[in-house]
């Protein structure tokens, strides 16, 4: 036995570490849902009723546009739904599947780094220029949010977790009540069949995991609405700026925590 092998991690010290770090990962979902919701609520409010990081939404404005022959509202949804697709692009280009026990690759963090500098931009040009719709701001804006939050869904969708999307909560909702559903039904079996052998309880957590983060979404929505509304103009000029920083905390800690397993 070498020096080497001694000093390597035990498996029970690699279980731990893996555990730590997708408690981690979980809460910088938590963060990066909180900056989607805030997004898709400032968005709404202040980009002329569209959604940065719903597509669903974008989508069916889109098509409401083009079928009441409104202009204004079908360019809006085009321009939020281009920008998106755009940022999935640039975010399935720089990132990969986790190999190795990888729970956060580094290609992730890049890509929450491209989408720090862009949503860095859409916020200083928002701060500075307003969201009024004058010489082609409000597309710009819409343009760079969607495409920031296009960058955070690849990102996320990289990382592997199954039912989890920070920008898209269909699939989580679903997730939640089927899993609570299988639940519910386990507990059932278990109390009209006492003497049989019940199928073991799922875990808890996915469930507490998905619920804390559909909350985190709507508590951030309406934390950016209550902004808007008292302060108007000059209040969604100010609520731009936590968007960047938000983020950036998430590649920061990320950069420094996440090592791959076993490196």
């Amino acid at each position: 036995m070498t020096t080497s092998d001694l000093d390597a991690p035990t498996q029970p010290e690699q279980d731990s570490t893996a555990a730590a770090q997708r408690r981690l990962r979980d809460w910088l979902l938590l963060l990066l849902a909180a900056v989607a919701g805030y997004t898709d609520a400032i968005s709404y409010v202040a980009l002329g009723g569209v959604f940065a990081a719903n597509m669903t939404g974008s989508t069916v404005l889109l098509g409401l546009g083009l079928a009441q022959a409104h202009t204004l509202l079908a360019s809006r949804a085009a321009t939020a739904l281009i920008g998106f697709l755009i940022g999935v692009a640039i975010g399935a280009m720089l990132t990969r599947r986790g190999a190795g026990g990888e729970i956060w690759p580094r290609s992730v963090t890049l890509a929450l780094g491209v989408e720090v500098g862009v949503m860095a931009i859409f916020s200083t040009l928002g701060l500075i220029l307003g969201t009024r719709d004058q010489y082609g701001v409000v597309y710009l804006l819409i343009a760079l949010a969607a495409c920031a939050m296009g960058v955070q869904s690849a990102a996320v969708r990289s990382l592997g977790v199954a039912d989890i999307s920070t920008t898209y909560l269909t699939g989580t909702w679903v997730a939640l009540m089927a899993s609570l559903a299988r639940r519910l039904r386990a507990m059932v079996k278990a109390e009209i069949e006492p003497g049989s052998r019940p199928p073991p309880l799922p875990s808890t957590y996915p469930q507490k995991r998905d619920a804390s983060l559909l909350l985190t979404y709507i508590v951030a929505a309406v934390v950016c609405g209550l902004l808007v509304t008292a302060g108007a103009d000059i209040g969604t000029r100010v609520g731009l700026i936590p968007l960047a920083p938000a983020l950036a905390v998430v590649v920061g800690i990320a950069a420094r925590k996440f090592r791959a397993l076993g490196s």
